[in-house]
């Protein structure tokens, strides 16, 4: 008898449908794996003649799908699986409700404390929350305005009062990918490998061709992110779908 236990192991790697910017297109591993599942589904046509019953029944059109929930989002499977762009060294974040005092002498500007400054996302009164009004220059009572580099202005009717203000900036380390609008059709092209051992028997299944139709991203009160990674298989340049191997 071969039984399987538990979610196994899973691996993948961009075989040249994106341009990451990594070198080599380095192999993928699915970490904190939460389970896999590979179907696989074909359509059927039935003869049918007078009787109820079909005089025949042949299989048509076919297709494999798989679906990964996993833990451990990293760049390489959200972009040498999913996207494929190109990736750069560095992140953009939010500094959120980063509290500031509103100088009680002129000029009464605030300088954010994180660089390098990219976006405004609003200024809020810093007792009430209430969301301060944008102006170009000027600003009145309530209001603000803020330049190219970050410095927000404020009038001097607010000297001394409090703000919580948010902002995007840019650090070093980490990875920034611009989500670019590419011409349909174009998507990374991947092979996946399924490995499961137990009890010193192993089945495995490659697939040699796939490309990612769906990726989730959900974020819950209390709990870990799962992510869902789906994707589909298709023939090889050879017209192999892909090798299942079994144990004795």
């Amino acid at each position: 008898m071969n039984l399987q236990f538990g979610t196994g192991s899973l691996v993948a790697f961009n075989t040249g449908g994106g341009t990451s910017g990594l070198p080599g297109h380095p192999p993928v591993q699915f970490g904190a794996l939460q389970d896999v599942e590979i179907d696989y589904d074909f359509t059927m046509k039935e003869l049918h003649g007078q009787s109820q019953f079909p005089l025949a029944v042949a299989r048509g059109t076919g297709k494999i799908t798989g679906k990964a929930k996993f833990a451990d989002m990293n760049a390489l499977i959200m972009n040498e699986l999913f996207w494929g762009q190109t990736m750069t060294s560095g992140q953009e974040l939010l500094s959120l409700n980063e509290a500031v005092t509103i100088p009680s002498t002129g000029p009464y500007t605030v300088t954010p404390a994180k660089a390098v400054w990219v976006a405004d996302y609003g200024v809020r009164d810093g007792l009430t929350g209430v969301p301060a009004t944008k102006t170009a220059s000027a600003p009145a009572t309530g209001q603000y305005s803020c330049g190219t580099t970050g410095v927000l202005t404020f009038a001097a009717a607010d000297a001394g009062l409090t703000r919580t203000i948010t902002y995007s900036y840019t650090t070093t380390g980490g990875w920034n990918m611009v989500m670019a609008n590419q011409l349909q059709g174009q998507a990374p092209v991947f092979q996946v490998a399924l490995q499961q051992t137990y009890l010193n028997k192993v089945y495995a299944i490659q697939l040699y061709a796939c490309t990612s139709t769906k990726l989730t991203m959900p974020t819950k009160m209390e709990d870990y992110m799962i992510s869902d990674f789906e994707f589909s298989a298709f023939a090889n340049s050879a017209g192999n779908i892909g090798k299942t191997s079994f144990p004795e």
